[in-house]
């Protein structure tokens, strides 16, 4: 997911859809939420990492709490983006653990997805419906109704970071 899709979450973005637990990424009636193109508006099954880290867990809890948002603590910026003060977070921390380079930014994750959807073997169609990249549609796309949630779960799960340990996180 793009940075600002990520934190402008509201706890009523996530769903079950056919069985699969799924992050709804789409604007609101409010017009508090953007997003970037047309081909945003999608749903992303819940990768099993961030079930092992009890992402599952914090969403009742913060529909317990009544917050609308996900992740309130993020106020939104001078420029109407909530993404504004959690960028210059990661940019900051980037440089104190020595990492920061003129390419190194929180999109840099986006581009690492797209490489190890490549490396699922994943194809592009779904690579697309996954990640909300738009494509040079063609009749078939038109009047296609899209992918089932089961379907592009089974597709996530295939992706891999090899080397990467996580386990450091999971509750």
């Amino acid at each position: 997911m793009r940075l600002n899709e990520v934190v402008q979450l509201r706890t009523d973005n996530v769903a079950i859809l056919d069985g699969v637990d799924v992050i709804l990424i789409r604007e609101d009636e409010e017009g508090d939420k953007r997003l970037k193109t047309n081909a945003s508006k999608r749903f992303v099954p819940i990768q099993r990492e961030l079930k092992k880290m009890a992402f599952l867990t914090y969403v009742p809890k913060m529909r317990t709490a009544r917050a609308v948002r996900l992740f309130p603590e993020l106020p939104k910026g001078k420029r109407g983006y909530y993404s504004d003060r959690f960028q210059k977070w990661f940019s900051r921390f980037l440089t104190s653990i020595g990492a920061k380079t003129p390419k190194t930014s929180f999109h840099k994750f986006r581009h690492c997805y797209r490489d190890a959807l490549r490396e699922a073997d994943i194809s592009p169609e779904r690579v697309r419906a996954l990640g909300g990249w738009s494509s040079k549609a063609g009749a078939e796309e038109i009047y296609a109704a899209g992918h089932r949630a089961s379907t592009l779960a089974t597709e996530i799960e295939k992706v891999r970071y090899p080397g990467l340990d996580l386990s450091h996180l999971y509750l």
